[in-house]
C-alpha cells in the first residue's frame, strides 16, 4: 500500500495528509483549517483560515 504523503517543496518535510510531521527540517505538524464541502453541486470545498 502506497502512503499518501504531503512533501514541502521548498524544504522536503514530510506530513501525513492530516499534517503530521513525519520528518523535518520542519519542527512542528501543519495547521489545521475547518473544510465544510459545498453544496449542490459537490465540486469544491470552503476553507475558513480566520474565525
Amino acid at each position: 500500500k502506497k502512503e499518501k504523503l504531503l512533501i514541502c517543496p521548498c524544504h522536503k518535510s514530510k506530513f501525513t495528509i492530516m499534517g503530521k510531521m513525519i520528518s523535518g527540517p520542519a519542527e512542528r505538524d501543519l495547521p489545521g483549517f475547518k473544510a465544510e464541502k459545498i453544496t449542490g453541486d459537490g465540486k469544491g470545498y470552503v476553507v475558513t483560515l480566520f474565525s
